[in-house]
């Protein structure tokens, strides 16, 4: 198989949006009457390169920029840059395989949360069904944060399908299973032993300790992406995920809706 690099007039992107939305467990508290929750704001931009050659291996590299903003808890609020290179391949008639890999830098505005991201993905999507695109997907994760507490690694497998239920509509269904460290808010000493490491901390209230351990979480969601004209979408989502750990099981979820536009 041919590869081309930019042999070909490349296709260039420009991908801009913001989102609203809400998420009801920020802490990861093992009771529901404990849940810290907050509305959030997250805008983004990015731009990318990638050959368009007919028959090839087609490469692109997209760099972008992002920030989360949580109206109840500055703590948490983000913004990060990311460069990501990667492929995407026909394997046989009716599969496309997508690799990819990038480093970001993620900003808290606080030196023991600020850190670097590592991200790995390997996925294989299916488009034999002219309605139906199913895909598994690898990921690793690794977040290299000054204060190893707030850092984690993670390896998720998830499994989707988008399905095309209007013109220009498409919801995605997604189940994964993400194997990693989490970091939990607590008030009290915790009697199990830790593992992961622990420290003080203020971000949901005076007197607590930010704890990480292992934990395994699954995660439900859907997501509606709606071509509105021309370049510009509406997006709208819901997750809901349960995790287990050895300080006890956890659930949140997760709502929200955005517009972007496509250049």
């Amino acid at each position: 198989m041919k590869i081309s690099v930019f042999a070909s007039t490349p296709d260039l992107s420009l991908d801009l949006g913001a989102e609203y939305g809400y998420a009801d467990n920020l802490n990861n508290a093992l009771a529901n009457s404990l849940k810290e929750g907050s509305s959030f704001t997250t805008t983004w931009a990015s731009a990318g390169i990638a050959t368009s050659s007919p028959g090839t291996i087609h490469l692109y590299l997209k760099g972008s920029y992002d920030a989360v903003d949580y109206v109840a808890f500055h703590d948490l609020s983000v913004y990060g840059w990311t460069a990501q290179a990667g492929l995407i391949s026909s394997v046989r008639e009716s599969w496309l395989l997508k690799i990819s890999s990038s480093i970001g830098m993620r900003s808290y505005g606080d030196s023991d949360r600020d850190s670097i991201i590592y991200d790995f993905l390997f996925s294989l999507e299916h488009n034999t069904f002219s309605k139906l695109k199913p895909e598994i997907t690898y990921r690793y994760s690794k977040n290299d944060a000054e204060e190893s507490v707030f850092g984690y690694s993670s390896n998720k497998i998830s499994i989707s399908g988008e399905f095309q239920i209007a013109q220009k509509g498409y919801l995605t269904l997604d189940y994964s299973v993400e194997f990693r460290e989490n970091t939990f808010y607590e008030t009290s000493v915790i009697s199990t032993p830790v593992i992961r490491g622990r420290r003080s901390s203020n971000t949901f209230g005076a007197n607590q300790i930010a704890v990480k351990e292992d934990a395994t979480v699954q995660t439900i969601s859907l997501l509606w992406d709606q071509s509105i004209y021309k370049g510009l979408y509406g997006l709208a989502g819901y997750s809901h995920f349960w995790g287990t750990s050895k300080l006890g099981d956890y659930t949140g979820q997760m709502i929200s809706g955005g517009i972007g536009y496509k250049f």
